[in-house]
């Protein structure tokens, strides 16, 4: 006789989960829940056909197809054997990840929302259909392994593409930074808390690998990020290192100042209290889009780096020096704005 297999939680009380069996046919069962005694009438779904020894074998194409960067092989892949079965998950699952690896082969932008879609039902149909909790962890430990290699992939792929581009460049496509290298590391934050939301705390070791990846990708373009979208991804790095610590109470979070240490306008900081004022940014404009832009320019800022923290350790607390170096530096700054330097909010290129 085929039996089919069930799974209920006591919408009441919270009770344990109730696993189990009816023969093929019934379609309803009678459950009372052993904690509050409360009776129930279930409508039994029919089970999803799992295979566990073909997802194992799909997993292994994705690998061994991004290992070698054979886009032309993904391509295959997605139509010998994965679309000639669009209603599993499994098969789901990795046409969404073979399809990553088609738009990372044209150029284009990668995007993560159908590899997110596909991943929360994989999720899901495990949680609904997988009764093993052994077999769940392996399952969503395997989903995992390959989302963060995937999320690596893209991310490095879109990084290395920015680290490329002049200074003057990089300023106009703050935006596409955000928008193409964060959602690799959104992806990751956003898998992490649905493992957790749908398996539990026994789950949450898989989850801190994807956040320990996330935190590290989003500190790493600091730099590249506008004012506004570097605050809120300081702020995702902080909210997530709480959630790494409950895994690695040791765990240090990336240094989310690296951006503004090795370009600091040292004197003008010192003179106008402020690394973020409107001297400062116009300042900091000229230093990106016109000195960094000659070699004699960038001999200037490296002397400068070199010599300027000396001479406010010196002379930053003198009040006579800061009134001299703010006449100075005010006179200089109204003619770069008459040259069309900007005062407004700015984050450094480099």
């Amino acid at each position: 006789m085929n039996l089919r297999e069930y799974s209920f939680i006591c919408p009441k009380c919270g009770g344990a989960i109730i696993n189990g069996e009816v023969p093929e046919g019934i379609n309803e069962v009678e459950i009372t829940c052993s904690k509050c005694n409360s009776n129930y009438t279930i409508e039994i779904e029919t089970k999803h056909e799992y295979n566990t020894q073909e997802f194992y074998r799909l997993s292994t194409l994705a690998k061994n197809a991004l290992s070698e960067n054979d886009f032309a092989k993904a391509s295959k892949y997605r139509e010998t054997e994965i679309q000639k079965n669009p209603d599993k998950w499994e098969y789901v699952f990795f046409d969404a990840f073979f399809e990553a690896m088609d738009f990372m082969k044209q150029g284009t932008m990668v995007s993560t929302a159908k590899l997110s879609n596909a991943a929360d039902k994989a999720l899901e149909s495990i949680k609904t259909s997988v009764f093993d909790e052994g077999v769940q962890h392996k399952l969503v430990d395997y989903i995992n392994g390959n989302i963060i290699t995937l999320a690596k992939k893209m991310f490095d792929y879109e990084k290395e593409s920015f680290d490329k581009m002049s200074s003057s460049a990089l300023i106009t496509v703050q935006e596409q930074v955000s928008e193409k290298c964060w959602s690799s590391a959104f992806l990751l934050y956003e898998y992490g808390n649905k493992v957790v939301s749908l398996f539990g705390e026994k789950f949450r070791k898989i989850a801190y690998y994807d956040w320990l990846v996330a935190n590290n990708q989003t500190a790493s373009i600091l730099k590249y990020l506008s004012d506004t979208d570097k605050a809120d991804a300081v702020n995702m790095i902080d909210e997530y290192s709480v959630k790494i610590k409950t895994i690695d109470p040791n765990y240090q979070k990336p240094d989310t100042n690296v951006a503004n240490k090795k370009n600091g306008c040292y004197v003008a900081t010192a003179v106008y209290g402020s690394y973020d004022c409107s001297e400062v940014w116009t300042l900091r404009r000229f230093r990106d889009y016109s000195l960094a832009s000659s070699w004699y320019g960038r001999l200037f800022i490296a002397f400068y780096y070199f010599l300027s923290p000396t001479i406010v350790k010196w002379f930053g607390e003198n009040k006579w020096f800061n009134s001299f170096a703010k006449g100075i530096l005010d006179s200089f700054v109204t003619r770069l704005k008459i040259k069309g330097y900007d005062d407004s909010p700015y984050s450094d290129i480099y």
